[in-house]
């Protein structure tokens, strides 16, 4: 304890350290003080994924969104939210302790908003901004080579067809002409 001040500081505290504790202070006059001490564990900062693979599945149900996920773990009494700028999206909360805490967030792929997820207790915040164009790209591969395929297969039948139309008029033309 401070003597000029009167500042108490405990230092090298644990979560096991949290309770009630009772000071007493000698002066003049005796007098008690009672402290409710809650320690918290230190807080994570969050954690974004990209929740849906490049699957199949995945390309065909979900071709224009991209789904993210905001993720703490081990924390007790977090609260985890989504925020677009300065307006809260979404949040979830966790009383209990140790445990792992998730959150989603959907979004269209060409989305140009500044989003953050904040991890918070009440003594302090913790912020995560998406790095969305690395986590928000449409997913490549078999989508581009499906349309490239069905484009090129259409061609073919349109270029067959203009074809036999031709050899048909042509063949006609030249009946005509003996």
């Amino acid at each position: 304890m401070d003597d000029h001040t009167g500042s108490l500081t405990i230092t090298n505290t644990r979560t096991t350290d949290s309770g009630i504790y009772r000071v007493e202070i000698t002066a003049c006059v005796e007098v008690f003080i009672v402290f409710n001490v809650t320690v918290y564990a230190s807080l994570p900062v969050p954690v974004i994924s990209r929740e849906t693979s490049c699957s199949s599945s995945s390309e065909i149900s979900s071709v224009s969104k991209c789904e993210l996920l905001c993720s703490v773990l081990n924390v007790s009494r977090v609260t985890l939210s989504w925020y677009n700028g300065t307006s809260l999206i979404s949040s979830t909360s966790a009383s209990d302790s140790h445990i792992n805490l998730s959150l989603p967030l959907e979004l269209e792929y060409e989305e140009n908003n500044i989003y953050s997820c904040v991890s918070h207790n009440s003594i302090r915040n913790q912020t995560k901004h998406p790095d969305l164009g690395r986590l928000c790209q449409p997913c490549s591969g078999k989508t581009n080579h499906t349309v490239l395929a069905v484009a090129a297969g259409t061609l073919g039948i349109v270029a067959a067809v203009v074809g036999v139309c031709m050899s048909r008029k042509c063949r006609k033309t030249n009946k005509e002409g003996k």
